[in-house]
């Protein structure tokens, strides 16, 4: 996940191709997908968890934070009260809460086409067509894919 908005999807024709989710239509999820997170949501280290593999940095159990990136190595950072990017893996985080008026249910390694009702996308064809489908990639806070 970015921090400039933007996520991107490798169709076999088109590689790193831009375009923004809500003009995206979810064909298939990843397989054993294992983080339920998204940017926004709030979490917290599980209470299973005794040491996070980074530490905990002066956090404990108790202390609840916004995730702000999440890469696809389950790698996220998480803005905590008193601690602002701290490292974590997503396995090792509880979902708290998720972000009110999530639109997006693109995940990394979501693999998507354009919707049938989108005539143009945001960002062009560049050479797909609706019945392309393609693997996200990449995926930032702002929408855009």
């Amino acid at each position: 996940i970015n921090d400039d908005g933007e996520i991107l999807v490798d169709f076999p024709n088109y590689r790193g191709w831009k375009g923004k989710d809500d003009e995206m239509a979810v064909v298939s999820k990843p397989q054993g997908t294992v983080s339920k997170l998204e940017l926004g949501s709030k979490v917290r280290v599980k209470k299973t968890i005794s040491t996070p593999t980074h530490d905990w940095g002066g956090l404990s159990h108790s202390d609840v934070g916004t995730v702000t990136s999440i890469n696809d190595d389950g790698e996220i950072l998480v803005d905590f009260p008193n601690y602002r990017g701290w490292k974590g893996k997503d396995d090792e985080m509880a979902v708290v809460s998720k972000p009110q008026g999530t639109v997006s249910k693109l995940e990394l390694g979501s693999k998507v086409r354009v919707k049938k009702t989108i005539s143009t996308p945001t960002h062009d064809w560049g050479g797909l067509s609706h019945s392309d489908v393609g693997t996200v990639t990449s995926i930032n806070d702002d929408g855009e894919i």
